[in-house]
């Protein structure tokens, strides 16, 4: 059921913070200029591919996590308990991780270093084990 999904289980890695060769001084003239995040090309054909795997295209991805979580989607989704969450509500909330990249260079990657993706991954994979059952 979430096969598709999972088979990245283990293979995603966070962003590598790149940044300019000739850094300005910050004077008006030469202003500093902000390092930006690179994510390997697993990681970023999975954050591609979320927009595919999510239930109805994502619409109004940030009210059902709220529904189901009580957390607002700018706040830390770490910090859900996913062990009594369904499958397509975790795609709404790594959904909702690659969709923060958008707005917060390296916040998906962040995810993926704390861990938070992986056991979102891993509950899916349960998921699909109990579904065989």
């Amino acid at each position: 059921m979430y096969e598709q999904v999972t088979a990245y289980l283990g293979k995603l890695k966070p962003a590598h913070w790149k940044y300019p060769e000739n850094q300005g001084d910050g004077s008006h003239e030469h202003p500093y200029i902000a390092g930006w995040p690179e994510y390997d090309e697993t990681t970023k054909e999975f954050m591609k591919k979320m927009y595919e795997f999510v239930p109805n295209g994502g619409q109004n991805y940030d009210e059902v996590i709220y529904k189901a979580t009580g957390l607002d989607c700018h706040e830390d989704l770490s910090k859900a308990d996913i062990s009594k969450i369904d499958g397509d509500i975790i795609l709404y909330m790594i959904f909702s991780m690659v969709r923060g990249e958008r707005f917060s260079d390296g916040l998906f990657g962040s995810y993926v270093a704390n861990g938070t993706i992986g056991k979102m991954l891993t509950r899916l994979k349960e998921l699909d084990v109990q579904h065989l059952i």
